[in-house]
């Protein structure tokens, strides 16, 4: 299941249909915990669509080096319970659940490359982002 590649990262960015996402003109911090909740969503759903591949989605995602920056209020929005993640969960369940099997394994692989990535990057669907967006933000130390 579990491709490599720098097109499947470039597939997946556009492949989860929002109908309007947000705009971060005026809280680019909320922007980038959004798109952080729906990541992390993804990789919760991936692992859970691919049982044998769950450590490995897991474990890719605790090293991500987006969240290795100081980020306001990233763990509250990381929490599993949170309204965010649950909002993620309520859009992107049905979603994986809906499309084909292919289109399942480019989105999942499309995530785990993407925090993969040792340089921190941040895309998805659910708002729209500058380009150079966490370069507002500094390492943890």
């Amino acid at each position: 299941m579990i491709r490599s590649g720098a097109a499947a990262l470039l597939v997946y960015i556009s492949s989860f249909a929002y109908a309007d996402p947000v705009s971060c003109d005026k809280n680019p911090d909320a922007c980038v915990l959004r798109v952080i909740a729906e990541t992390a969503t993804f990789i919760d759903e991936c692992g859970k669509a691919y049982p044998k591949n769950k450590a490995e989605f897991d474990a890719a995602f605790r090293d991500w080096s987006v969240l290795k920056l100081q980020i306001p209020h990233l763990d509250d929005a990381m929490q599993d319970k949170s309204e965010l993640r649950r909002s993620m969960a309520e859009l992107i369940d049905p979603y994986l659940k809906r499309i084909p099997s292919y289109e399942r394994d480019i989105e999942c692989s499309g995530r785990l490359e993407l925090v993969r990535n040792p340089t921190p990057t941040l895309a998805g669907d659910s708002a729209s982002l500058p380009a150079n967006i966490l370069s507002r933000y500094q390492l943890r130390p």
